[in-house]
């Protein structure tokens, strides 16, 4: 008897969280690093996806993705990253992710064209978005607002950030 369900997606879930302040050359190194490694696992999960082709040396969940489902959604794998979207590290993830799935497109320089692959970027935060953005160490809003704009979802938990103090207390 066949199942009207449909199958789950491949989907891999990264979290992403680092340091916030960092030098120019860290960032760099951060943003080479991050670039390499969600490189590879984008490469992986398609590996592990439907129409990837039969290859014995494949892990057996292959076969599992490999058959026909009805939902065209679940036959994209998709690489999810999860961050609390800060100054530094975590913004960076978020830029090469979007940088990859530019190049992965067609839009960039390297060699990849047409991924199968889907990307999505995830934002938690501690607590509304405005009360976040407005009054903790995030510092470069501008950049905070265009990640969150890409965000498939954002889950805001239901902290209190209140307006940061200059004053650092009793001496």
């Amino acid at each position: 008897m066949a199942s009207s369900v449909d199958k789950p997606r491949l989907v891999l879930r990264v979290g992403v969280a680092g340091a916030i302040k960092l030098t120019d050359d860290q960032r760099v190194q951060v943003a080479s690093r991050l670039s390499d490694v969600l490189g590879v696992l984008v490469r992986q999960i398609e590996r592990l996806a439907p129409a990837s082709g039969v290859d014995a040396a494949r892990p057996g969940i292959c076969s599992y993705y490999a058959q026909p489902s009805p939902n065209a959604a679940a036959g994209r794998p998709t690489l999810r990253l999860v961050s609390g979207l800060a100054d530094g590290s975590d913004q960076i993830a978020f830029e090469s992710l979007l940088a990859l799935e530019q190049c992965a497109a067609g839009g960039g320089d390297g060699e990849r064209a047409q991924a199968r692959a889907r990307f999505e970027l995830v934002a938690i935060l501690p607590s509304d978005v405005a009360s976040f953005r407005d009054n903790s160490a995030v510092k470069h809003t501008r950049a905070f607002d265009a990640l969150l704009a890409r965000c498939a979802y954002v889950l805001e938990l239901d902290g209190i950030c209140p307006p940061e103090s200059d004053d650092p207390g009793p001496a």
